[in-house]
């Protein structure tokens, strides 16, 4: 049953791979890089959802989610060199790792966030 949380990580990666099998949708300079660090960035906090990333496992879990964001960025820049009208490129890779370490540092703020609320007196139940 563990295994559903890697669900939506699963599904993401599809959409990925979908969306760079077409053509660019928009051709603006650096437009591209941005669109990287955003949908990797999404990408990197499904994964530490998946791999349930807390400030206790964070070395050993958050080099998973990076190893495994990783090789899709480079299975996906390898797979965009065979697509017409697109390529491969290193700064791309780049973008997509900046993505991930982003997506798992707002993974991280929004567990500490959710522990501070649990922890605090506001919301308990009297």
């Amino acid at each position: 049953m563990k295994y559903v949380r890697f669900v939506p990580a699963g599904i993401y990666n599809g959409i990925i791979w979908f969306l760079s099998s077409g053509p660019i949708f928009v051709n603006i300079q650096g437009f591209d890089k941005t669109a990287h660090i955003i949908e990797y960035s999404m990408l990197g906090f499904l994964l530490a959802f998946a791999l349930n990333v807390s400030k206790d496992n964070f070395d050993k879990m958050a080099k998973y989610s990076v190893i495994f964001g990783f090789t899709t960025g480079i299975i996906d820049e390898i797979h965009q060199y065979f697509v017409p009208g697109r390529s491969m490129d290193g700064i791309d890779l780049l973008a997509d790792i900046t993505g991930i370490a982003s997506g798992i540092l707002v993974w991280l703020m929004l567990v500490k966030l959710f522990e501070i609320i649990r922890s605090s007196q506001i919301f308990s139940r009297k």
